[in-house]
């Protein structure tokens, strides 16, 4: 703050980086704290400022694999909340992370030739999303 710096801190296991020795100079300072499901350490959420109750409902958060995602949002000393991420077809093929779709994206884009923004562009239009 002294600086006008900001950093952002990424991990693909909240837990383990709940667990870390780095966790509490990262988090007892952070304004926000945005989490995707946890699987484990929710009881340690406590610790850096979540109520009781969002660390209740953090623990029935999901990932719908197609549709949405669930995140734990705290904003200074605003509630805490539960929000739903629904990307559009075309943010989710951009950012999928799933083996099976990386493989079938990448042969439809040797098969027909296509760049990677072309194919992408093509895969969300081919398989729209289930969301809302």
């Amino acid at each position: 703050r002294k600086y006008n710096a900001a950093m952002i801190a990424a991990s693909q296991s909240p837990g383990d980086f709940l667990k870390s020795l780095c966790a509490d100079a990262i988090l007892i300072s952070s304004q926000w704290v945005i989490a995707t499901a946890m699987s484990d350490s929710h009881e340690l959420l406590p610790k850096y400022g979540f109520t009781d109750l969002a660390s209740e409902r953090a623990q029935r958060m999901e990932v719908v694999k197609g549709s949405h995602a669930d995140l734990l949002v705290k904003f200074g000393k605003n509630p805490q909340r539960i929000a739903q991420l629904y990307p559009s077809s075309l943010e989710y093929w951009i950012a999928t992370s799933n083996a099976k779709e990386w493989t079938e994206e990448e042969n439809y884009r040797k098969e027909k030739n296509l760049t990677m923004a072309e194919s992408v562009r093509e895969m969300a239009k081919r398989k729209p999303l289930s969301g809302w």
